[in-house]
């Protein structure tokens, strides 16, 4: 888990992926599945990562993951991509970033 959120820092998404494809991570699936939500959500793929962060919650170990947290990072993800929409076009900020000032605002 440690090496594959140095990946996902060093932005090598496909490999920290490759390496969380395990068969039974046992009790460490919620935590397996958070990474994994938190890569996608890297990547700008909302809807992969809301589908890693709910199996998150009901995988086993899920008893010790911060609930709150996995709910914040739900939250934070773009709403305009549960319509299916890809977040690849331009001027809409990477999940779990804040929008930048509206456009023509000046201080």
């Amino acid at each position: 888990l440690r090496l594959a959120r140095v990946l996902e820092y060093r932005q090598k998404y496909d490999e920290a992926l490759k390496l969380l494809s395990v068969d039974n991570p046992g009790t460490f699936a919620g935590r397996f599945n958070e990474v994994k939500g938190d890569i996608y959500a890297a990547q700008g793929k909302a809807d992969d990562a809301r589908n890693a962060y709910l199996a998150a919650m009901v995988a086993d170990g899920s008893e010790l993951l911060d609930r709150n947290f996995l709910q914040m990072k739900l939250n934070n993800l773009s709403p305009a991509n549960t319509a299916g929409e890809s977040g690849s076009h331009s001027g809409e900020p990477a999940a779990g970033q804040a929008p930048s000032g509206a456009p023509g605002e000046g201080e």
